[in-house]
């Protein structure tokens, strides 16, 4: 028997930073990446990405770490960017109107706020929050989505903003 998409039932505490997961709470459920916070003594902690919240968000945003059985997809996922030039911004925008950065190097970064130091950047690939991108040239996606690409080719879109 095959099961598609690939995926695992773990523990949050068992995932590895970066790893895309799906947890449910009361009144929803959302898909979230571990994250890690290098600056403050590796702080593990969770960036929700959608497409429900257990606060009162707006969007993504950092919160604190679940503490129970999560789906989890590992790395294995994509994310999908517009091709329309309606849906792109090259000048910085406020992140409730870009939650995306993608720099010259095609390294994709999630924008969040961060308490009272403004936004952060998590690393799609590796889940550490950084400070800032690593380069002055970049693009704000307005639309992306995150989605699990199976070996035969279906995508099943797990959040997406617009």
């Amino acid at each position: 028997m095959k099961i598609a998409p690939n995926f695992e039932v773990k523990s949050f505490e068992k995932l590895e930073a970066g790893d895309l997961f799906i947890y449910d709470f009361e009144g929803g459920a959302s898909a979230g990446i571990k994250i890690v916070d290098p600056k403050h003594d590796g702080h593990i902690g969770a960036l929700l990405l959608g497409p429900n919240f257990p606060s009162n968000q707006a969007g993504p945003h950092l919160a604190v770490a679940p503490n129970k059985a999560v789906v989890s997809f590992g790395k294995e996922f994509t994310i999908q960017f517009p091709i329309a030039p309606a849906f792109w911004a090259i000048n910085e925008t406020p992140a409730s109107d870009a939650w995306m950065v993608i720099d010259d190097m095609k390294c994709v970064y999630f924008r969040v706020p961060y308490g009272e130091q403004g936004d952060c950047f998590v690393d799609a690939a590796s889940g550490k929050i950084i400070k800032t991108p690593a380069s002055d040239f970049c693009a704000y996606p307005k639309s992306w989505k995150v989605a699990i690409v199976t070996d035969s080719g279906e995508t099943h879109v797990l959040v997406q903003h617009n």
